[in-house]
């Protein structure tokens, strides 16, 4: 009897050692590998997709899959450790967004949370600081989600404790840090600590939270300054802090949920690309030389090492690898886009690199990102119906991609002659601009879809491109080359008659002064075919299309030079 029950313990004992098998849970929007086990895998993509409504009420991004993995040891996850530090991470390279974790279970939901924060601030486009960065992902870490109610703002207590035991980093160094990388481990607790403190005043703090939008757009506004310190260690000190609830809309993601064991091959393959993303090349070629030899014909490990060799700058060895995985029949999109990315990036020739992308939209007709690089490809090369065709094709257009793509649209529709629709895709473009110089180049396409290209001789009798805007009674002779023309309709209310004749017109909300320092230089129409002479002085209110090269001079008021008039 005590022979069968020793034997009993230890085949127990070794089944409890032996490696659970990797598996796959599914939901409409996260793949999760592990072997950790389905029930804690379970609990995590619940709490992931739970997380992932409340993000999409507050503010929608691209909902593409998130790939999680997460290791059932300490041993396991070991080789994959991005730093010594590091229990769980994020990664977002084109096309896919890991988030890596150490282990599974309760203590580890919120670790999953501040790594999705980090994928949602990328996905937004969210430029911030390293402080700010820490410091939202800390804050929405600890979001309880319940009964379509979502809590923002419960302190972690374990920083709280700290922060309240511990000498403080100076708020300066605070908001100057880079990395943390020369931080020891309980440097670097504190510095997500104090990061935690100042994000969650600057966004629930009555004194601070009206200007927490404006701070996400411009974080350097803040400064360290010791009202500001003095503010935070008085919310540190608080008793209680303020929240804020939210409804949460979306139905149960374990009615989608699947489950299905992985074959070993897959699992590698999954590793592998893990590897490749973050940025641990020597080891990702080799794993990929294992997969290579475990099935030689997968066209998608030959993509896979094709475009790992690219990123190595071994570029014939890239070509070769990917010219076999078109050959071996690819279906993987992604990889024929990320190809296709690093193949631009070598300078390979455009016909190749537009090969790759239309294989992506062919495997993939809603492929947004193949799509839109094929739309600049196209418009580059003055394929304007194509990249039209292309760039219309987007579903979404993610606020990082915005501006980029209604310049796009902009310049194709203004070679297409699509006016009125340039006119729109440039007010687009302006209304997603990020600085001035991005506000000019919108202003720059709205102005030349409003005109059209025409040759005009200069006075040393050369020909000329410039824009003019378009007429019923043809070109104006006095619109020089280099004339950025306006036109614009209003009130004739005075005209100046002094050392320079100037003329006031009154807009719909606006009035403008023109200049005119040569009268014998200027159009002068009337729309019933009549004529017109101008008196000086106060004006009988009529009513007048202006045409003038604008050049505002901010000392006089002077919005530009007059080239021509029509009295209607």
């Amino acid at each position: 009897m005590r022979a069968a029950l020793l034997a009993l313990t230890l085949a127990a004992l070794a089944r409890a050692d032996a490696p659970r098998p990797w598996i796959r849970l599914s939901t409409p929007h996260f793949e999760l590998l592990t072997t950790a086990g389905e029930r804690d895998g379970r609990t995590c993509l619940d709490h992931l997709e739970r997380l992932r409504r409340f993000f999409m009420t507050q503010s929608p991004v691209a909902a593409d899959t998130v790939r999680v993995i997460a290791f059932g040891t300490p041993a396991e996850y070991a080789p994959y450790r991005l730093h010594d530090r590091s229990d769980a991470y994020y990664v977002g390279v084109s096309g896919r967004d890991y988030i890596v974790m150490a282990s599974l279970g309760d203590s580890q939901l919120s670790a999953a949370a501040h790594e999705y924060a980090h994928l949602i601030a990328r996905r937004q486009g969210l430029a911030l600081p390293l402080w700010l960065s820490e410091g939202l992902a800390e804050v929405f870490s600890t979001v309880r989600i319940d009964a379509g109610m979502a809590v923002v703002g419960t302190p972690p207590h374990a920083r709280l404790r700290q922060l309240r035991a511990e000498k403080w980093m100076p708020l300066a160094d605070l908001l100057a840090l880079r990395d943390t990388n020369s931080l020891t481990t309980d440097q670097a607790s504190l510095f997500y600590a104090e990061s935690w403190a100042l994000t969650h005043m600057l966004m629930l703090s009555p004194a601070y939270k009206a200007g927490f939008s404006a701070l996400l757009a411009r974080p350097s506004s803040i400064a360290a300054s010791a009202k500001l310190e003095n503010d935070l260690r008085t919310w540190v000190d608080a008793r209680s802090w303020p929240s804020l609830t939210l409804a949460v809309g979306g139905e149960d993601a374990e009615e989608h949920l699947t489950v299905e064991e992985l074959a070993p091959f897959d699992v590698q393959f999954a590793l592998a690309e893990l590897l490749t993303a973050s940025g641990r090349d020597d080891r990702a070629w080799a794993a990929w030389t294992q997969l290579a030899a475990m099935r030689p014909d997968n066209p998608d490990v030959q993509a896979a090492m094709g475009r790992l060799a690219l990123a190595r700058g071994k570029v014939a060895e890239g070509r070769a690898r990917y010219q076999r995985a078109v050959a071996l029949g690819i279906r993987d999109a992604r990889l024929c886009a990320d190809y296709a990315q690093l193949a631009e990036d070598a300078g390979l020739p455009e016909s190749e690199v537009r090969a790759a992308y239309q294989r992506a939209v062919a495997l993939d007709p809603a492929f947004d990102d193949a799509h839109y690089h094929l739309g600049l490809l196209d418009m580059h090369a003055e394929r304007y119906d194509d990249a039209l065709a292309h760039l219309r094709a987007l579903q979404q257009v993610p606020e990082a991609r915005a501006f980029g793509y209604y310049v796009a649209l902009a310049n194709t529709q203004i070679e297409l002659g699509m006016r009125e629709d340039a006119v729109r895709s440039a007010a687009a473009a302006r209304d997603h601009a990020h600085t001035d110089d991005e506000r000019s180049v919108a202003d720059d396409l709205a102005w030349m879809a409003k005109t059209e290209l025409t040759v005009q001789l200069a006075p040393d009798g050369h020909g000329r491109l410039l824009r003019v805007p378009s007429s019923e009674h043809g070109t104006n002779p006095f619109i020089a080359p280099g004339d950025r023309v306006e036109r614009r309709e209003g009130v004739l209310e005075k005209v100046d008659c002094g050392k320079e004749t100037r003329l006031t017109v009154r807009l719909a909300s606006s009035v403008v002064v023109l200049s005119i320092p040569d009268p014998s230089r200027v159009t002068v129409r009337k729309a019933d075919g009549g004529t017109f002479e101008f008196t000086c002085g106060a004006q009988q209110g009529q009513h007048v299309l202006v045409e003038y090269a604008a050049a505002p001079d901010g000392k006089s008021g002077v919005a530009g030079v007059l080239r021509g008039i029509e009295i209607r």
